[in-house]
């Protein structure tokens, strides 16, 4: 009777704990991929925004935007519903955010405000860049005809 009650309490035991380390493997698993995602947009935000800082130029064809920059460097960035695709001279980088909208504004003649709505964790970011042309590209585009 007494290796009974041993048997039933230590299986008690063992299905308690069983439980307990799958529903923190559960929570932990759920954290690293929220984690991932944040990851994920922070990255390209922060790509982003460094690209459209350091770009003189730029060109936008839905669902794509080309940045040029001083040293003949060009940044191509894919709008898409499943992610975000950057592409340089030297990598192509994915990021696994969705781009639901974007559009191009102008502001004024140099300025323009591109906004991207983004999917992020079953949630919508409307995110703004402002888009600067320089100066002297629009000058010698306006009376040089260069690109």
């Amino acid at each position: 009777m007494e290796a009974l009650i041993t048997i039933i309490l230590s299986s008690i035991i063992v299905v308690i704990s069983y439980s307990l380390f799958a529903t923190i493997s559960n929570q932990l698993n759920s954290l690293v991929k929220e984690n991932g995602k944040e990851l994920q947009y922070n990255l390209m935000n922060m790509s982003l925004l460094r690209d459209v800082n350091k770009a003189i130029d730029f060109i936008y064809n839905e669902p794509n935007l080309i940045l040029y920059n001083y040293d003949d460097t060009i940044i191509e960035y894919h709008f898409l519903t499943k992610g975000i695709v950057r592409n340089t001279n030297v990598s192509i980088d994915t990021f696994k955010i969705g781009v639901e909208k974007q559009s191009l504004q102008i502001q004024k003649k140099r300025i323009s405000l591109l906004s991207l709505k983004i999917i992020f964790l079953k949630s919508n970011i409307n995110a703004n860049y402002v888009l600067e042309s320089s100066l002297s590209k629009t000058l010698n585009r306006k009376f040089f005809y260069e690109n």
